[in-house]
Formats: C-alpha cells, sequence, structure tokens
C-alpha cells in the first residue's frame, strides 16, 4: 500500500513538511495559510512530519487537507510520495530536511532568511 493511500491521502499536489514544531519553525504559518491553497486548489494537501512543542497547537488550527504523521524514522518514502516540500522557517542555516527533498528531486519552496539590510 503506498504512503498515501496509508494516509488516505488521495488528493494531488501534496505538499510536505518535516522537522520540529517550534516557533522559528512557523508551521504555523503554513497551517494558517492553507485554506486559502485549498480555494484555488481544492484538492492540494498538506503532510506534516514531525513532533514538538507547537503539535497541540497546530493540530487545532489545521483545517482540510492537513494530515500530521508525528514523528517518522525514515522520511525518504515520504518524500517521495509528495510533489513539493517547504519549508516556512526564519532562521535555517542549512536545513537538513532541505537538503534530503532536494537529494529525491522534489521541487522546494523556502523562506528567504538572513538576508542583510543595505542601506
Amino acid at each position: 500500500m503506498s504512503i498515501r493511500a496509508r494516509l488516505g491521502i488521495y488528493g494531488d499536489p501534496v505538499a510536505i513538511f518535516t522537522g520540529r514544531f517550534v516557533p522559528e519553525k512557523r508551521v504555523n504559518y503554513l497551517v494558517d495559510m492553507w485554506p486559502a491553497v485549498r480555494r484555488r486548489i481544492p484538492a492540494a494537501e498538506l503532510l506534516l512530519l514531525g513532533d514538538g512543542p507547537e503539535l497541540g497547537m497546530l493540530r487545532q488550527r489545521a483545517g482540510s487537507g492537513v494530515h500530521f504523521t508525528g514523528e517518522v524514522e525514515d522520511v525518504l518514502p515520504y518524500l517521495q510520495a509528495a510533489d513539493l516540500f517547504v519549508l516556512p522557517s526564519s532562521t535555517e542555516g542549512l536545513s537538513n530536511s532541505l537538503l534530503e527533498a532536494m537529494a529525491v528531486g522534489l521541487p522546494c519552496l523556502a523562506t528567504s532568511v538572513g538576508e542583510r539590510q543595505i542601506y
């Protein structure tokens, strides 16, 4: 059985985030904007892999099309089942999650961090 079928994800496309649910990762932004994505792409699904202190709050805020797996030992099959990797972090230096997604050839959407201000 495929990862998508096992998780009850039958929509397309599937975006994925892997990592800790902590404030600096800004997963709450992703969860909060997902209804707008679904208005434009009704079948879009968001797969969130990980755990952390914000998990309870994220579950409460999550609407349709948002799926939580908890922590997983091997992210590879989940990344292979996705269409897009998203990283809304505000402070990533070199994200291992981003590198893993790139290694499987997933298109990646990440926030810009560490910008210098030019005066």
